[in-house]
């Protein structure tokens, strides 16, 4: 963790002057707006290839047309003294930012371009086998709501991964974001995203996330509730379903309780009264109570 006090005041480079704000943003790295350009900045001492990673994704998917695809255009990535920089286009702020300074959700009017949009990303990187694999909120970015009232760019892709490398098992996307398949051990494919899709479009209609994060048990129950058991086939081949669900020769499936839950990982179920994360404004009953 570090303080932008702990920092020079700003760095040199051939086509950028990086001024850092003086507040802190993040952990890893923080975002500042440079006249039309954002960059954001790492920490050159982060060893973990995570910046290597985003950039040599950043770079794949700089082969679609920023434009036509919705996604955010990637401009440069460049060493500044001891930190990792990497330039994109500059954008207005998230739909999480939107939602939150507007106090109440969007309207079907406006969530429908906006889903018209991402669905439009997803299928391009589908064509050139990317998952992106964080899609929430904060990682749709609106490019001028004044001047293109919901025009957006998919930013992030700093999970991002090819399709053919994706392992059964790996861990992706926000926790009230998640695929089932994810939590349930299942192979991956990307069709994570669309689910993903679906949890945005519920976020901007009721204001709130649709799934619970912080309790997986609660997360699962609620997908239950709202859209059913998973197939059965996804119940067999799941390497995680047993934590969730049980298996009767008369009932068939069914959901763990919440006792069976902690008897079989040791974690007790947290019960939520609302969705973590969820704008303050927000009074939807809880949908996994």
């Amino acid at each position: 963790m570090f303080w932008s006090s702990e920092l020079p005041s700003h760095h040199h480079h051939d086509h950028y002057i990086i001024y850092l704000p003086i507040y802190h943003l993040s952990i890893n790295d923080i975002i500042y707006d440079i006249i039309r350009t954002a960059v954001k900045i790492h920490k050159q001492s982060t060893t973990d290839g995570s910046v290597e990673w985003e950039v040599d994704m950043l770079k794949k998917v700089r082969a679609l047309d920023p434009e036509k695809t919705n996604i955010v255009r990637f401009i440069d990535h460049f060493i500044s003294e001891d930190y990792s920089c990497i330039a994109f286009e500059m954008l207005e702020m998230s739909l999480w930012d939107l939602v939150r300074r507007r106090q109440q959700p969007l309207s079907l009017h406006e969530i429908r371009p906006v889903t018209h949009q991402l669905l439009g990303a997803f299928e391009a990187l589908k064509k050139i086998g990317i998952i992106h694999a964080d899609l929430k909120p904060d990682n749709v970015m609106l490019v001028s709501l004044r001047h293109q009232p919901y025009k957006i760019k998919l930013i992030d892709f700093g999970l991002a991964v090819p399709s053919n490398k994706v392992r059964v098992g790996a861990t992706m996307q926000a926790e009230s974001y998640r695929a089932p398949e994810v939590t349930l051990g299942l192979p991956l494919s990307e069709a994570v995203d669309m689910w993903g899709v679906g949890c945005v479009m519920a976020f901007l209609y009721f204001g709130t996330n649709l799934f619970p994060n912080g309790c997986p048990y609660h997360r699962i129950k609620t997908m239950v509730q709202l859209v059913g058991l998973p197939a059965k086939h996804h119940m067999l081949y799941g390497v995680s379903t047993t934590v969730y669900f049980s298996w009767g020769s008369q009932v068939g499936w069914r959901l763990r309780t919440p006792a069976e839950y902690e008897a079989v990982t040791g974690e007790k179920p947290e019960v939520l009264c609302k969705p973590k994360g969820s704008p303050t404004f927000c009074t939807c009953a809880c949908v996994s109570s």
